[in-house]
């Protein structure tokens, strides 16, 4: 014989996904044989009131998780030559991206058809940069832009320029370059308790002290060391597939 069972509440299906623990509506369990002859039998009883105002709670709690990261997408720099980064008509759809680690990254792309010089005009952090650009360089100044766990990815044949200070908080921040390269330049090139992983057959130029306290890690491709304090305060380990 078959057996069908559900859970059924007094305003609707009884959601494993929203459980009404404590007080909480009768609820029954219906069993159908075969026969579908329906017999309801209850299993617990408690307050009404007090059990609606809980599933009230958990759905709303279920929807601000839901929601939580919603707003994290990819922000695309518009076709802007010469643009500052918290200025919204240099971004397409003019929404400037979150200062923030974790919630966006940031894309350059084809959108854009002339090299581009990006003033970062206030400090700013940001999950990760992609460079999908097959026509153009970027070039960054300004202050301090801080990367997250995304890192840097450059899986074309250009080169891309960092003028101003880029800041690493995590261990192993990728740094991933196709046939193209990064050139890191400046008074202070790369900060911060983080460190980097070299990835991709391209190459990173380090041309200025560093002051990152993270390990700097080469996966592939090449390091050019083009400073003497370029890493000051970090082990540079080479494995056995990098050049330096």
């Amino acid at each position: 014989m078959q057996i069908f069972a559900d859970f059924t509440c007094a305003f609707g299906p009884f959601s494993p996904i929203l459980p009404c623990t404590g007080p909480r509506w009768e609820i029954y369990q219906t069993i159908q044989p075969q026969s579908h002859q329906r017999t309801s039998i209850p299993l617990m009883k408690y307050p009404r009131r007090a059990h609606f105002s809980l599933c009230v709670s958990s759905l709303t709690s279920l929807l601000l998780a839901l929601g939580h990261n919603a707003g994290a997408v990819e922000k695309t720099w518009a076709n802007v030559a010469t643009g500052n980064w918290t200025n919204t008509g240099s971004w397409v759809g003019g929404v400037i991206p979150a200062s923030s680690l974790t919630t966006d990254s940031v894309l350059f792309n084809n959108t854009l058809t002339t090299t581009a010089s990006v003033n970062v005009n206030s400090a700013r952090s940001i999950k990760g940069i992609s460079f999908a650009i097959t026509n153009a360089s970027v070039t960054f100044g300004g202050s301090q832009l801080t990367l997250g766990t995304a890192g840097l990815t450059n899986p074309g044949n250009l080169g891309h320029n960092f003028f101003n200070t880029v800041g690493l908080t995590a261990a192993g921040t990728p740094v991933n370059t196709g046939s193209g390269a990064f050139l890191f330049q400046g008074p202070n090139i790369l900060t911060g308790l983080g460190g980097l992983t070299k990835a991709g057959s391209g190459g990173i130029f380090l041309a200025g002290p560093g002051t990152h306290f993270g390990d700097t890690v080469l996966s592939e491709g090449k390091i050019q060391l083009e400073h003497f304090f370029a890493l000051q305060n970090s082990t540079l380990d080479t494995g056995t597939s990098g050049t330096r």
